[in-house]
């Protein structure tokens, strides 16, 4: 479950995880359903993109056209975190666990959105992928400064 900025929509993994729903909060109604994989969720900041993850990738989902914009492989790892970047420009995608082996993956892979290309792979990240930075006022989500 992923809440918008505006506190508005709420994006919502249901039937087993295979139906992604965004519900509008203000009118209390369906505002759209997806038929697919949904992990992990993410809005950007500016509200106008949504970014989940499927087994082998992520998907940006362009909220404002109502299309999907990319796909993002994620080397073969179920995606356990998504933060986007203050300015929209960057997505991280933490892993959790390689789908083959099933070993543990924290990396942490940064991806420039404009180019669709990743832009740096920190290896792992000593601790767990939920400690992701989230760009709010320089704090990370475990509440430490960078």
């Amino acid at each position: 479950m992923a809440v918008s900025p505006d506190g508005k929509t709420v994006a919502i993994a249901g039937n087993s995880g295979i139906i992604l729903c965004l519900w509008d909060l203000e009118n209390h109604k369906v505002k759209r359903t997806l038929s697919t994989p949904v992990g992990v969720m993410a809005f950007s900041r500016d509200g106008k993109m949504l970014a989940w993850n499927t087994i082998y990738y992520v998907q940006l989902w362009d909220l404002e056209a109502d299309k999907l914009i990319a796909k993002i492989e994620t080397d073969k790892h179920f995606t356990q975190c998504l933060a986007f970047s203050p300015d929209g420009k960057t997505l991280a995608v933490a892993g959790g666990k390689d789908a083959e082996t099933h070993a543990s993956d924290t990396t942490i892979r940064l991806w420039d959105l404009g180019a669709l290309a990743p832009k740096r792979v920190d290896g792992d990240a000593k601790g767990s992928p939920s400690r992701v930075a989230r760009g709010d006022g320089g704090r990370r989500q475990d509440g430490q400064d960078r």
